[in-house]
């Protein structure tokens, strides 16, 4: 499912999703489903999905159940539902307090909003984490402090942040830890 989703098979990627539903309706069966609806722009129905799924959930998987507030939170602040976002956002961490994902959400709705503190302090937490290992999470926090620092007028923390994205990616590239 989420290869065909990756690759715009959105048609196949929605019949394989309707059977595993129609075969085992669970809490990770609905989110990919989910999934196949926030790709195809049916975000009502892919909140119903997250909704259930989260309403499905077993104890003891609790990145799990990070991710599902999460998803649902981005969601929510795709459509500019930033209360809601928010929430998920610490829901998430409060279950899983070290999931990157859920931080990196939370420091972008913050730059989305203009709480740059919050944001660049979430970032450089990711970064902090990250030290000692390459993971897309140290990219993707070095991007967020760069667009921060732009949308407060820091060019030379700007400009910092963007030779630090750049050595680390590059680096990344040519040991081949991503694959691209």
């Amino acid at each position: 499912i989420t290869a065909n989703i990756a690759q715009g098979n959105l048609d196949e990627a929605q019949r394989i999703v309707d059977e595993l539903v129609k075969r085992l309706p669970t809490g990770g069966v609905l989110s990919l489903r989910a999934l196949v609806e926030v790709a195809k722009g049916e975000d009502e129905a892919a909140q119903k999905d997250f909704e259930a799924a989260i309403g499905l959930e077993e104890p003891g998987d609790p990145y799990g159940s990070a991710w599902l507030r999460t998803q649902l939170g981005r969601l929510h602040a795709r459509r500019g539902r930033n209360q809601e976002a928010r929430l998920l956002f610490r829901e998430a961490l409060r279950i899983a307090s070290d999931y990157a994902l859920a931080q990196l959400s939370l420091a972008d709705l913050n730059v989305k909003t203009g709480d740059y503190k919050t944001a660049t302090s979430l970032y450089q937490d990711v970064l902090d984490r990250a030290k000692e290992s390459s993971t897309v999470f140290d990219h993707v926090a070095l991007q967020g402090l760069w667009r921060a620092s732009v949308l407060q007028g820091d060019d030379t923390t700007a400009a910092e942040m963007w030779t630090k994205a750049e050595a680390i990616i590059r680096k990344d590239v040519y040991s081949g830890s991503f694959g691209h």
